[in-house]
């Protein structure tokens, strides 16, 4: 596991934010592409991108994107977090909320 997966599970350990989401997730019948972490019961995704891992390339770039449009048309949330995001306790504590909050929405949607 890479240091980014292994900071942002931490966070999410540390302020016992509840169930550890579902890892490497694949959200599509056909396609490959697979969620860092998700939420399946809200569709909800978490995509972290580190310098070092490639998304840095004009390929990985467009790649990412493809697979977040895709997510979406599939009815999917996708929230997207940098190393520079999640770069400090203070930034984790933030990521981590706003995830809740996220969560927090689409469940109220849900039961719309």
């Amino acid at each position: 596991m890479n240091q980014l997966r292994e900071k942002f599970l931490g966070a999410w350990k540390l302020y016992g934010l509840g169930r550890i989401p579902e890892q490497e997730f694949r959200f599509h019948p056909v396609r490959m592409f697979r969620f860092d972490f998700a939420w399946p019961a809200v569709k909800l995704a978490v995509e972290l991108d580190g310098f070092g891992g490639g998304h840095q390339t004009a390929f990985k770039f467009s790649r990412d994107h493809e697979k977040d449009n895709l997510a979406v048309e599939y009815g999917w949330t996708v929230l997207r977090y940098t190393q520079r995001q999640l770069g400090s306790k203070a930034k984790q504590a933030a990521a981590c909320n706003q995830i809740l909050r996220v969560i927090k929405m689409l469940r109220e949607s849900n039961e719309l």
